[in-house]
């Protein structure tokens, strides 16, 4: 039937998570650990078939973070984005 059990996609939700692990005020994880749950994270979108919608609100949440300047580190929002390029 198609019924939408929510009003966000799976992949709304782990660009939501990654957000949340990159902003400043809510770092509250090591390197290893943040490194950590975003190789969990890209694990998880190459099984996804809707990657196209976790970057478009990866980019809203990445530009909000620029914007605010609450970015935790310039290097390891490259690294996310070379990541996702190779997938």
């Amino acid at each position: 039937m198609g019924y939408k059990i929510s009003k966000y996609e799976n992949e709304e939700l782990l660009a939501q998570y990654i957000n949340k692990i990159l902003k400043i005020n809510n770092n509250k994880l090591l390197d290893t650990e943040i490194n950590k749950e975003i190789r969990i994270i890209i694990i998880i979108l190459n099984y996804s078939n809707n990657k196209d919608i976790f970057i478009e609100s990866y980019r809203n949440h990445l530009s909000k973070r620029l914007l605010n300047e609450n970015i935790v580190s310039n290097d390891l929002e490259k690294k996310i984005l070379s990541k996702l390029k190779l997938n």
